[in-house]
């Protein structure tokens, strides 16, 4: 009998945890309801309005990129999760746990994941380049600047910090997140907006 070939990854539990928010919720892109974790050493997730991204080492160990969906809420607790692929399957388990935490404190909680077949889009081309240039005014969606927030908290940060880069009123937003252990970045597509129109004369 074949032995099914199985493959533990240990994935930093406040990336996931920062990521989540972006990932989409009922959009018919089904490819976007999941987590990202591209073998090229990156974490994604994004609802196509807003992005998260983090540089992630640990997905290095993939053959491949995968898009997971991860069922349930990460502990808050949590540091650390040990992610089970087995060949062949579709599902499988994170183990969540802090592997500091004293053996009597210590919690390890499961939840199953779904890998979502399909093809991610490709982020590279969202994220904008070049010096940040004035602009007067920019349409956002508020919602989108909250997950900012959520995600700084994800990463530890306990007071916000971060950095926005403008490049135009219809140009993507560059969100940096100042984190002494994350380089992770969010990028915010702002609302298409018409410059308010002078009044005419009686």
């Amino acid at each position: 009998m074949k032995t099914a070939n199985i493959k533990k990854i240990e994935l930093d539990a406040n990336l996931l945890r920062a990521a989540t928010p972006f990932s989409a919720k009922s959009d018919p892109r089904y490819y976007l309801h999941g987590i990202y974790l591209d073998s090229a050493g990156y974490i994604t997730a994004t609802n196509g309005h807003v992005m998260f991204r983090a540089p992630c080492l640990e997905a290095k160990e993939l053959q491949e990129s995968l898009i997971i969906n991860i069922k349930g809420t990460i502990p808050a607790k949590a540091t650390k999760g040990m992610m089970t692929l087995i060949e062949g399957e579709k599902i499988g388990l994170i183990e969540f746990y802090n592997p500091i935490s004293a053996a009597s404190h210590s919690t390890h909680e499961h939840r199953a994941f779904e890998i979502i077949d399909g093809k991610y889009p490709d982020v590279e081309k969202v994220i904008p380049t070049g010096d940040p240039i004035p602009t007067p005014f920019i349409g956002i969606n508020p919602d989108y600047v909250s997950l900012v927030s959520k995600a700084e908290k994800a990463l530890g940060n306990r007071y916000s910090n971060a950095i926005f880069k403008f490049r135009g009123k219809n140009t993507a937003i560059e969100v940096n997140i100042k984190n002494h252990d994350y380089n992770a970045l969010v990028i915010i597509m702002p609302i298409r907006i018409e410059e308010d129109q002078p009044e005419q004369a009686a």
